[in-house]
């Protein structure tokens, strides 16, 4: 038996080693356990990355979830980790998401969201460990059909709502009219053509193609990963460019002269912007 603790925002492990199908049943028949138990919520909404297996992984989560009671929604394509925030949010659901997020592509993983869309406490996650079984009866679970056509599964497009938002939050009319282009290296994650749905050919994309094994990178935005960026926007004259994560929940920025601008610069950005621009107050 292999012992199972949850690190910083999630459990993950190496594909193979420790994070198999029996791990993974383990983990998921105690996240089921302790939604039933603490009543917290009666619907489990789940997502994955573009990691090696992550949508059978996912499958198996939501078979062995759904057989512990609660109704599962399950992403129909792999999404980004804020899409299902905001499902867990607007669904008032626990959200679970299969992805290792900026590890190593040899890794997996296993987030838990609270039905407020952040990430689950350290209080809520003991009690999910203290739930974990000793072992799954794979063989003793309902074929994922079989849940599926009964509805305890159902099935939903987490990634179309999440740009819909999007779309209602941020004036793409004025970033449309100003003709710009934008430089979007997804890393071969679970952002890959996210933006390019919103505004077309203005998207010059990097790595939006499907490679589980991510070229042998750690999908990581930081800027010794991200070469490539630089490139294409003095190439094509974008006026930035946008990195993400493995899945879309980590952002860095290049500025028009391909200069690497860090989440905490952004950060400052976007806050004197609604400060002073925008003239916002309060929290």
């Amino acid at each position: 038996m292999t012992s199972i603790k949850f690190g910083t925002d999630g459990w993950r492990a190496i594909i193979a080693e420790d994070y198999t199908f029996q791990n993974l049943a383990r983990v998921s028949e105690a996240t089921g356990k302790w939604v039933t138990q603490t009543g917290i919520s009666s619907r489990v909404v789940i997502g994955y990355d573009t990691r090696f297996l992550s949508a059978e992984f996912a499958q198996l989560a939501a078979r062995v979830i759904a057989a512990q009671g609660p109704e599962v929604i399950l992403s129909n394509s792999f999404c980004p980790t804020p899409a299902v925030s905001l499902a867990a949010y607007e669904q008032k659901a626990v959200g679970v998401v299969i992805t290792a997020s900026h590890n190593p592509p040899s890794y997996n993983g296993f987030k838990i969201k609270a039905p407020f869309g952040g990430s689950a406490s350290p209080s809520q996650i003991t009690e999910v460990e203290e739930c974990i079984p000793d072992s799954v009866n794979l063989d003793r679970l309902p074929d994922f059909e079989e849940l599926t056509a009964s509805g305890k599964i159902k099935s939903a497009d987490f990634s179309s709502r999440y740009m819909e938002v999007i779309g209602e939050r941020i004036d793409l009319d004025a970033v449309r009219s100003s003709g710009q282009k934008i430089v979007h290296d997804t890393m071969y994650g679970s952002g890959a053509g996210l933006l390019t749905s919103l505004l077309g050919d203005q998207v010059v994309p990097l790595r939006a193609e499907r490679n589980p094994g991510f070229h042998g990178i750690a999908p990581e935005p930081v800027e010794k990963n991200l070469k490539e960026v630089s490139a294409a926007i003095l190439s094509s004259g974008a006026m930035l460019g946008i990195a993400n994560d493995g899945d879309a929940d980590r952002v860095a920025m290049f500025d028009e002269k391909g200069g690497y601008v860090d989440s905490h610069q952004i950060l400052s950005l976007l806050t004197k912007y609604m400060a002073v621009t925008r003239g916002m107050k309060g929290e």
